[in-house]
């Protein structure tokens, strides 16, 4: 901010990944200053007063102490929303990769005890078929 002030920059912006959902974080980049002080015509119309009768406001400090107050923190709390923002999405893309991970080792769990249980039952059938030819030969 102190660098935009002395006229070294034109543009700040900031990239930051934005939050939308746990499922769902994009991208943005996003211009901080200059603040976007445009009025559109509907703004001017609702803020000129209708009644020339009206004595004229007088503001308390001035407009420019009351704007160097207040942009500084406007500008910092902008920043730490930003900041929150992309905190938050790393916690759900780090939610979302623990939990993904999870129910791959589940299923690959899963699937070793299906394969160990194949193999035991197959070493079972065999020890029976053994049984069974020693139990027929000697029979004979």
């Amino acid at each position: 901010r102190d660098e935009f002030l002395k006229k070294h920059y034109d543009i700040v912006t900031v990239a930051y990944s934005h939050f939308f959902s746990t499922l769902t974080q994009a991208p943005i980049i996003k211009q901080i200053l200059p603040f976007n002080t445009k009025l559109s015509a509907t703004d001017v119309e609702t803020v000129k007063p209708s009644n020339k009768n009206i004595l004229e406001t007088l503001f308390e400090p001035s407009a420019q102490d009351l704007l160097d107050a207040i942009l500084p923190r406007i500008t910092d709390q902008l920043l730490a929303q930003l900041l929150l923002e992309a905190a938050a999405s790393e916690q759900a893309a780090r939610m979302i990769a623990m939990q993904n991970a999870t129910d791959n080792a589940n299923e690959l769990l899963d699937d070793l005890r299906l394969d160990y249980n194949n193999i035991r039952q197959s070493t079972i059938t065999a020890e029976m078929a053994e049984i069974s030819a020693s139990i027929t030969s000697l029979e004979d």
